[in-house]
């Protein structure tokens, strides 16, 4: 999972690990964009992510900039069941 955590405007992009902590991933990745989710992603394909250092705060938004927006309204057993 995906999560950019710390002060408004200074988050750094972070994954949360198999134990729930939040691992600091600004090593591998310079922030999750449009342009990280374009690429390849191979640069977050490791393993073992204890080696990362945990990060803890703020959580904000999980993707910064997002060039469009969609949403579906399927919060209610009707609309769900139209679908």
């Amino acid at each position: 999972k995906l999560a950019r955590i710390g002060k408004r405007g200074s988050e750094v992009p972070a994954v949360l690990d198999r134990d729930g902590v939040h691992r600091d991933v600004s090593s591998l990745v310079s922030d999750f964009t449009p342009e990280f989710f374009a690429g390849d992603g191979k640069a977050l394909a490791i393993d073992d992510l204890s080696a990362l250092p945990a990060v803890e705060g703020r959580i904000g938004a999980p993707i910064a900039r997002p060039s469009l927006i969609l949403c579906v309204g399927l919060n209610y057993v009707d609309h769900a069941n139209e679908s």
